[in-house]
């Protein structure tokens, strides 16, 4: 049966190549590039985007679970994989089995891996992660040395990084995230003078690459702007005066929809749920087939606008599971069949994710991965054939 949908995401894979050159730009030639692909790469789609990654030169990838870097496995990338967060003892054995990279945040957590690792006759790459300020995951600087001998003592496990996250990577106070990394400096410090091999240090996230040049280390972890799109607004400029050549971000997805129906209706015509809209004159209002079941946040009700024929249009009324209204009644050209956009480009017009994700207090992360399974992605790539027709296997 053929699959149609009056929406679909689409993900432009040349922009997240030029995206990813951007950030390898910006850095020391020596600096490793872990690309992050975890939440479905930030809801664009696991498989081609992490096939586009490492062959743009990311030295691995960085996912959250261990059940996103099994299904990279089973879909035959071999590239190094770390997962990032936290794991439960029962799923020990499946990272080590499928080669995974595993972040350790506690001496519990060492003793069960080195056992798991013993009886699969594995060495297992580990990173240590410290929690210099995060307060979420992460051993405290004062116990940092402790776990670091016990991973040392154990044959089967190898420290191959050491680790830490910023917490308030984005603001315009930078004293939090330079305390941070100046602990993380220290404890570097101490890895150094006491061994012969030293693991690979990484600290920046993508808000850090722009807003933390100090934190940039032995290897990098970009996630977000990866894909086009920054923490804060106030980073695109940072960028802009980095220094490096072509600086700028590309969206890499753009949100697109068809229109279903025009209906014209007259003043005083209360529209959606609740009535929480009365049109102000004589209307014409247009139906979109997408809603909160796709993503589309409803707080964003009465708030957001939309591009159609590269003209900006306003929501109106309350966004529904699976319809939501646009009033087109400035436009009188615009047509059933036309194409609204809900963020990305359109005819030179641009509405920024960021945009949107502020009408509805949230950030661009959410927005970008709550575009459901329900929208297709769509695949382009200017340099040729793209990887987004491998059959995706799941466990």
């Amino acid at each position: 049966m053929a699959f149609h949908r009056a929406s679909q995401a689409e993900i432009n894979l040349s922009a997240l190549r030029d995206n990813f050159a951007t950030v390898r730009r910006l850095l020391p030639p020596a600096t490793e590039i872990l690309a992050v692909v975890k939440a479905d790469s930030y809801g664009h789609g696991v498989l081609p985007c992490a096939k586009t990654l490492i062959n743009a030169g990311a030295s691995g990838l960085g996912v959250a679970i261990g059940n996103e870097g099994i299904e990279l496995r089973e879909n035959g990338i071999d590239s190094p994989i770390l997962v990032m967060g936290g794991f439960v003892p029962e799923e020990i054995g499946d990272l080590i089995h499928h080669d995974l990279e595993i972040t350790l945040h506690d001496e519990n957590q060492a003793i069960a891996v080195a056992k798991e690792a013993r009886r699969q006759n594995k060495n297992v790459p580990v990173h240590l992660k410290i929690d210099t300020g995060m307060g979420r995951l992460g051993v405290l600087p004062s116990a940092v040395a402790e776990l670091a001998n016990y991973i040392d003592g154990e044959k089967s496990l190898s420290l191959a990084g050491v680790s830490t996250h910023l917490a308030t990577a984005e603001w315009e106070d930078k004293k939090h995230s330079q305390e941070q990394i100046e602990k993380f400096r220290k404890i570097t410090a101490r890895f150094k003078k006491n061994r012969a091999h030293f693991p690979k240090f990484h600290c920046a996230n993508s808000a850090g690459i722009i807003n933390h040049p100090e934190s940039w280390f032995d290897k990098v972890r970009p996630g977000i702007m990866l894909y086009g799109a920054f923490s804060s607004t106030r980073l695109a400029p940072i960028l802009l005066e980095s220094g490096a050549d072509h600086p700028q971000l590309k969206p890499v997805m753009t949100w697109k929809c068809r229109i279903l129906h025009i209906k014209s209706v007259p003043k005083g015509s209360p529209l959606s749920y609740g009535a929480i809209f009365t049109t102000q004159r004589d209307s014409r209002i247009a139906l979109i087939g997408v809603g909160y079941a796709d993503g589309l946040r409803r707080q964003l009700s009465n708030k957001m606008e939309l591009l159609v024929q590269g003209k900006r249009v306003p929501q109106v009324g309350r966004i529904c599971m699976d319809n939501t209204l646009i009033d087109v009644t400035d436009h009188p050209d615009i047509q059933v069949g036309d194409e609204a956009v809900i963020f990305g480009h359109q005819k030179g017009a641009f509405i920024p994710v960021e945009e949107t994700a502020e009408k509805c207090d949230t950030v661009s992360y959410e927005l970008l991965c709550a575009v459901g399974q329900r929208v297709p992605r769509v695949y382009i790539d200017s340099a040729g054939p793209t990887p987004a027709n491998l059959e995706r296997k799941k466990g």
